[in-house]
């Protein structure tokens, strides 16, 4: 049973309406991910960069105070690591932006037509970070002898790992997996009853429905980002630039790619914000105050519009 509405933008936001999608759909809808995805897992690792204050030192400064307890202070200055950070932090926003959440940590859904475009985007990402870590490891003993001078109170040198740790300290690890509803394996005769089998098979479909639900929650957050963005643009007077609108537009053209689990009514939706939005020149806005106010209001109907979609859920069902 599907609940929905004609015209979307006549629900208000604080009475958003469900869009339930029905078991036999969901059904179909995870089978052709299942056959058209696969898995991404992703692990990164930093050295933390940090030490808990002298007790003698924090009582000093925060006297009794909870603060005491839990004060910090870094090792070196934090520059030099987040420059090594960096192109892993880069790969992390790419992956959240072009991949869905799965229902296990640091794993991630992607269409099988994109997983080349982001394995070479990581790999990129890990060359770069490799030559980062190799400039790091030239500063290294300079970056401490610095917080020593800088300050001797807090300088331990057993705090500091040495360059072969530091570098071990940095991580970026991925690898695929296809999607696979479990069966019990070549033992599951003599291990698992059928009644079990079969009750794990539909556990893992509901545990699906969850990276579903998260996954289309995700793709909604991303867009609201966007799109209000450009909305308080308009109306702050700031200089508009061109990725304002370039932004939303691409997003809504791209989302074809993202709507795996068919959000029917954001799809809808794309749709006409894209007609809306496409032919906007940034050009005008930057130069016609009226044109801008007409573009705003636009902007605006549609960030109203969006706040009133109806939530979509996947039926449920009880396992026991």
């Amino acid at each position: 049973m599907k609940k929905t509405t004609k015209r979307i933008n006549k629900v208000k936001a604080d009475k958003a309406m469900e869009y339930i999608i029905s078991n036999k759909e969901a059904l179909k809808i995870i089978n052709n991910a299942i056959n058209n995805g696969v898995l991404l897992w992703l692990e990164t690792g930093t050295w933390g960069n940090r030490s808990q204050l002298p007790k003698q030192l924090a009582t000093e400064m925060f006297g009794n105070d909870e603060k005491a307890i839990n004060a910090v202070h870094k090792l070196v200055d934090p520059n030099a690591i987040n420059n090594v950070v960096q192109p892993m932090r880069q790969a992390y926003m790419e992956i959240r932006k072009r991949c869905l959440p799965w229902f296990s940590r640091g794993v991630y859904f992607i269409r099988k037509d994109h997983v080349q475009e982001i394995d070479d985007l990581l790999k990129s990402k890990w060359e770069e970070t490799q030559e980062k870590l190799g400039e790091l490891e030239k500063q290294w003993d300079s970056l401490q002898c610095s917080f020593k001078c800088q300050h001797p109170k807090l300088y331990n040198p057993l705090k500091y790992p040495s360059k072969e740790q530091l570098k071990a300290k940095f991580k970026l690890k991925w690898g695929w997996a296809y999607i696979a509803v479990p069966d019990g394996g070549n033992a599951k005769a003599t291990i698992i009853s059928k009644e079990m089998m079969e009750r794990e098979q539909k556990k893992y479909i509901e545990s699906i429905k969850d990276a579903a639900e998260t996954g289309i929650n995700q793709v909604r957050s991303s867009f609201l980002e966007i799109i209000q963005h450009m909305s308080e643009v308009l109306k702050d007077g700031k200089t508009f630039r061109e990725s304002s609108i370039e932004k939303p537009i691409k997003f809504l053209e791209d989302f074809k790619n993202l709507n795996i689990w068919q959000d029917k009514p954001f799809e809808e939706f794309s749709k006409t914000a894209l007609k809306m939005l496409s032919g906007v020149s940034s050009d005008i806005l930057r130069s016609d105050d009226g044109y801008r106010a007409e573009i705003s209001k636009i902007t605006d109907g549609i960030v109203d519009e969006f706040k009133s979609l109806p939530t979509v859920k996947l039926e449920r069902e009880l396992i026991f």
